[in-house]
C-alpha cells in the first residue's frame, strides 16, 4: 500500500483523468491544509484513503451504500410535501459494497469528532445506538419526518429567525463579491435547477464540504416571486470505492441512492450530465460539530437519539437494495445484532487514520519548514 503522501498523489491524478481536466490547485492546496489539521476533518477530506485501508467484509450482504458517511453528512431539508426530513445529504460516493462498512465509517466518523471536541465517548456507545437505529430501520425503513417527531424535532430544528437572515445576507455577499462564468455546461444546469421564472442575480464559484474539494462548484442566487433562491451545482465522478480492485464498473450512482424509494428527498435535488444539483435554504442544512463545547451544551451529532436516528436512514438507503432486506436482517440475527464487532472495526479505523494523519501533518509541515 502507497503511504498517504504518493496515495494522494495517485488519487488527484485518478481524478483529474475523470474529471477532464486537473482539479483546482487552489482549492486542493487548501483541502491538504485541513487534512493536517485534525483527524476528523482527515477523514472528511480522503474518502479514496477509507477505501484503500477498509476491511473486505467478504462474504457480507451487498447493498448500494453511501460510501462517503460520516457524521457531518446528515442533515435536513423540506421533500415534496413541504415536510421537514433528517437524513444523509449527500451521496456522492455511493457504490455497492458489504453492508457493515457505511456502519463502520461512520462510528469512525463520531469518535474522531467527539476526541477533537475533548468530549468523552465510547466505541461501544456509539456503536451501541448506530446498529440499534440500523436495525430498527431494517425491520421497517422509513424517510425520517421531523414534523411532530419527538425528541429528534428539538435536537434538529434549531433554526432561528436570525439564522435565516443571516443565511440570505451571505448568500447575497458572496454573490456580490465572487462573481463567477461557470462553463456552459453548469451553467445551463444552474438554470435548470430554478422553477420557471426565478431571475439569476449572481453567480458564484461555492466552497463547502473536503471530500470534494477540487471539482467544479457553482451556486446561483436568484429572486422567485418576491423573495430569494439560492441554488448549487458539483461535477460527480466515479466513487473512489471503484478504484478497488473489483469494485468496478466506473459510475455514480449518487442519484440512486439519494432517491431510495423508502426515503423523501428534496424534490430540486437531481443528476443530469454528470453534474448534481440541489437547493440551499437555510431548511437544507447539514448538522455539524461546533467549534467548542460549552459545558452542558448540546452537540447533536453526539445525542444518542441522533446517533440512533442516523442508524434508521443509512437502513432506510440500503434497504432499497433488492433482497437486501432480507439479507442483512439474516446477518443481524446470526450474530452481528452485537455491537461488539462495530466498536473494534471503527476503533482499528480510528487508529489507521490516526497514523495516516499524523503522517500527511509531517509531510505539510515539512513543507512549510
Amino acid at each position: 500500500m502507497d503511504d498517504i503522501v504518493a496515495s494522494t498523489r495517485r488519487y488527484e491524478a485518478w481524478l483529474g483523468e475523470r474529471l477532464g481536466a486537473a482539479p483546482s490547485a487552489r482549492d486542493l492546496a487548501e483541502k491538504h491544509e485541513k487534512m493536517a489539521k485534525d483527524r476528523f476533518a482527515f477523514l472528511r477530506a480522503t474518502y479514496w484513503r477509507w477505501c484503500e485501508r477498509a476491511p473486505d467484509f467478504d462474504g457480507e450482504p451487498r447493498v448500494l451504500a453511501v460510501g462517503d458517511i460520516h457524521a457531518e453528512n446528515f442533515g435536513t431539508w423540506r421533500d415534496v410535501e413541504g415536510r421537514l426530513v433528517f437524513g444523509v445529504n449527500d451521496h456522492d460516493e455511493a457504490a455497492p459494497m458489504p453492508w457493515p462498512h457505511d456502519l463502520v465509517r461512520l462510528v469512525t466518523s463520531v469518535l474522531l469528532g467527539a476526541a477533537k471536541l475533548s468530549v468523552a465517548v465510547t466505541a461501544d456507545q456509539v456503536a451501541a445506538k448506530v446498529l440499534d437505529g440500523y436495525g430498527e430501520g431494517m425491520e421497517a425503513p422509513r424517510p425520517l419526518i421531523l414534523d411532530g417527531t419527538a425528541g429528534l424535532w428539538e435536537r434538529l430544528v434549531l433554526t432561528s429567525e436570525k439564522d435565516h437572515t443571516d443565511f440570505w445576507d451571505e448568500a447575497r455577499e458572496e454573490a456580490a463579491k465572487d462573481a463567477a462564468i461557470p462553463p456552459p455546461r453548469y451553467g445551463a444546469a444552474l438554470e435548470a435547477a430554478f422553477p420557471p421564472g426565478a431571475e439569476i442575480i449572481g453567480i458564484y464559484a461555492r466552497d463547502a464540504g473536503l471530500g470534494s474539494r477540487g471539482r467544479p462548484r457553482y451556486a446561483a442566487l436568484a429572486e422567485y416571486r418576491g423573495g430569494l433562491a439560492l441554488r448549487e451545482v458539483k461535477a460527480l465522478v466515479p466513487s473512489a470505492w471503484t478504484r478497488r480492485p473489483g469494485e468496478g464498473p466506473e459510475v455514480n450512482r449518487s442519484a440512486e441512492a439519494a432517491l431510495g424509494r423508502h426515503r423523501s428527498p428534496d424534490p430540486w435535488f437531481a443528476v443530469t450530465d454528470g453534474i448534481a444539483r440541489r437547493r440551499l435554504s437555510p431548511n437544507n442544512r447539514k448538522i455539524e460539530f461546533p467549534k467548542k463545547v460549552k459545558e452542558g451544551a448540546m452537540v447533536p451529532p453526539l445525542e444518542p437519539v441522533v446517533l440512533k436516528a442516523m442508524g434508521q436512514d443509512l437502513a432506510a438507503i440500503h434497504s432499497a437494495t433488492p433482497g437486501a432486506r432480507a439479507a442483512v436482517r439474516a446477518a443481524l440475527a446470526a450474530g452481528r445484532q452485537d455491537p461488539a464487532w462495530l466498536a473494534e472495526a471503527a476503533a482499528r479505523m480510528a487508529d489507521a487514520i490516526a497514523e495516516d494523519q499524523a503522517a500527511w501533518k509531517a509531510h505539510m509541515d515539512g513543507i512549510a519548514g
